[in-house]
């Protein structure tokens, strides 16, 4: 037998190499797509195996975008509830005008004098102070005192 150039000498072709004609075979049926017939020798398939090539979802397009329709939807009718409280902006302008007088009764009891009120506000004097009374749209009081 010849060496090939390059080579220990040592390799021989007689066909007892461990790759012989039986490797190539296995070969074949190693194709390399995740299959059982990829598997090593002696490698029991179990339900793991199952898990792991079917873990790509199986849902169909459209099942998702339905989805993300409607909790679009949700979350937008949740915003606009949240934002008008119900449909029912701010306190009629009677109940406002009740809730201003209840405010002006409370600072006259107290020793303020009356100066000028109007439908949502109203200006109390005692001495040099001045004070001006308010009730906004939600029905909030307030009072404030204004400078001179």
């Amino acid at each position: 037998m010849q060496s090939q150039p390059g080579s220990s000498g040592t390799d021989h072709d007689d066909g007892d190499h461990p790759r012989d004609d039986d490797s190539a075979e296995d070969d074949r049926k190693h194709d390399g797509d995740g299959s059982a017939a990829d598997d090593p020798p002696g490698h029991r398939a179990d339900d793991n195996d199952d898990i792991t090539e079917s873990s790509a979802s199986t849902t169909p397009t459209w099942v998702w975008v339905l989805l993300g329709a409607v909790a679009l939807a949700a979350i937008g009718l949740l915003a606009a509830f949240l934002t008008r409280r119900g449909g029912q902006r701010g306190v009629p302008s009677e109940e406002r005008r009740r809730r201003l007088d209840g405010a002006v009764a409370s600072w006259i009891a107290q020793g303020w004098a009356l100066d000028n009120q109007t439908a949502d506000s109203a200006v109390l004097r005692r001495g040099n102070e001045v004070l001006l009374v308010g009730v906004d749209e939600a029905g909030h009081v307030s009072a404030r005192p204004l400078s001179q």
